[in-house]
């Protein structure tokens, strides 16, 4: 089996951010751009390189299925603040540490930060 690396692309904002390039905004094909939206919570939506984010639809199955949101320490994430209640960890989900806005991937042994396997 060809092992293939890559990297990642994904933006992390606010409504409000993208409502005010929503029309001139266009994100690469298979970018994810999760956005903490004021009504509903954290939505996603999935750039095609053509679209402009207006444009686009909300992937929200997408989301409640591969991004799960939670508190990362010592190797776990955790869904409680207080690190009481354990994820069970899976390699096809992304998992964003809310006290640090840093995603990570499992891959299959540990929890790999996004960030740092981007710029190794």
């Amino acid at each position: 089996m060809k092992q293939i690396n890559a990297i990642v692309k994904l933006r992390r904002d606010n409504d409000y951010n993208f409502e005010r390039i929503k029309n001139t905004f266009v994100p690469a094909k298979g970018e994810a751009i999760l956005v903490d939206t004021s009504n509903t919570g954290l939505r996603i939506k999935i750039g095609d390189g053509v679209t402009t984010y207006a444009n686009l639809p909300y992937a929200d199955e997408d989301a409640r299925r591969s991004v799960i949101m939670g508190y990362y320490h010592n190797g776990n994430f955790y869904k409680d603040y207080a690190k009481t209640q354990l994820i069970i960890n899976d390699a096809n989900k992304l998992y964003i540490d809310k006290g640090r806005n840093i995603a990570y991937y499992f891959d299959g042994s540990q929890y790999v930060n996004l960030w740092e396997y981007a710029n190794d």
